[in-house]
C-alpha cells in the first residue's frame, strides 16, 4: 500500500481550498477510501480554515490507475495547476505524461511503500 499527499504550493486562497476539497470528494467516491484534509487558518479569510492539503492513505496498487484517472479528470477542469510528483527517488511533472506513464511511474517507484507527494503549483 502507498500513501499519497496532495498539497497546494504557494499562497492558498478560498478558491484553491474549494478545488482541493472537490478533489478529495472525487477520490473518496471513486476509490472508496478515507481522505484526510489539512486545514490552515489564513488571516483575512472568511473561513475558519482553508484546506491546503489532503492525505490518501492505504492506496493499494490495483487502485493506482483509478487514482490517476480521478486526478487527471480533476486537473482537466482546473488548468491553472501544474502537478509535480515527488518521492525519495523521483521528481517529475505529471501534466505532460499519459495516463499509463503515470500509472507505471507510481507502480514502479521503489518508494511507494512509503510516502509520496503530489504538489499542485499555480
Amino acid at each position: 500500500m502507498m500513501q499519497i499527499n496532495v498539497t497546494i504550493m504557494g499562497v492558498c486562497d478560498e478558491k484553491d481550498s474549494h478545488h482541493l476539497n472537490e478533489l478529495k470528494r472525487y477520490i473518496e467516491d471513486e476509490l472508496q477510501v478515507r481522505v484526510n484534509s489539512t486545514q490552515t487558518y489564513v488571516e483575512g479569510s472568511k473561513s475558519t480554515g482553508l484546506t491546503t492539503g489532503i492525505e490518501i492513505a492505504g492506496i493499494i496498487l490495483s487502485s493506482i490507475s483509478t487514482f490517476v484517472t480521478v486526478l487527471q479528470y480533476w486537473q482537466s477542469n482546473k488548468k491553472s495547476y501544474k502537478a509535480i510528483y515527488k518521492s525519495e527517488n523521483i521528481e517529475i511533472e505529471l501534466n505532460n505524461l499519459t495516463h499509463n506513464e503515470i500509472v507505471d511511474l507510481l507502480k514502479s517507484d521503489s518508494s511507494t511503500e512509503k510516502q509520496s507527494l503530489i504538489e499542485l503549483v499555480k
